[in-house]
């Protein structure tokens, strides 16, 4: 398979995450991966993205940088991972309206990861 040359901006402060997104995408697609949510903003701010792939580890803390992130990248659709523990948090419906595309996570599926790739063109 040759390399998309779509740029993925992949943010999990998990490893397992990360390296789980990578075993699916890294033939297809060009990956930046982070576990700092500065070094996310400063990709979208410097680097070309297509795409970012965002883990919420942290509903409280992590909801206004979400929203910095989709006003920074402003046409750039951002895939919300949700991990399941979250499923029923009632913070998480406004997660959801700030991204284009969300997955409940753990473990990752592709070919639901892949279903929403081809959703959103990617």
């Amino acid at each position: 398979m040759t390399l998309n040359t779509m740029k993925i901006l992949i943010y999990s402060p998990n490893k397992d995450v990360r390296e789980s997104i990578k075993l699916l995408l890294a033939r297809q697609y060009d990956l930046i991966l982070t576990d700092s949510p500065d070094q996310c903003k400063e990709c979208i701010k410097n680097a070309t993205i297509n795409l970012v792939i965002a883990e919420i580890s942290n509903p409280i803390s992590e909801k206004n940088w979400l929203e910095e992130i989709k006003s920074q990248s402003k046409n750039i659709p951002i895939i919300l991972l949700i991990p399941h523990k979250y499923e029923k948090d009632k913070r998480i419906k406004e997660f959801i309206q700030i991204v284009d595309k969300y997955l409940y996570i753990k473990p990752i599926k592709e070919e639901a990861l892949q279903n929403i790739l081809k959703q959103l063109k990617i």
